[in-house]
């Protein structure tokens, strides 16, 4: 039993580090996705306000 435990522990961790950089990838992912959603639609904007004052 004292041997078992050890590896449990490091199994443990090692999903624990998994979980863990896998919400910071997701984390990441979503701030992309928002960057790139607002930058388009800034950029939207701007053609919008470029057709008016060109009309």
């Amino acid at each position: 039993m004292t041997v078992m435990k050890p590896r449990h522990s490091i199994m443990r961790k090692i999903l624990f580090t998994m979980l863990i950089n896998s919400l910071l990838f997701l984390l990441g992912v979503g701030v992309c996705l928002v960057t790139i959603h607002k930058i388009h639609s800034d950029l939207l904007d701007v053609k919008e306000k470029g057709n008016v004052l060109s009309e």
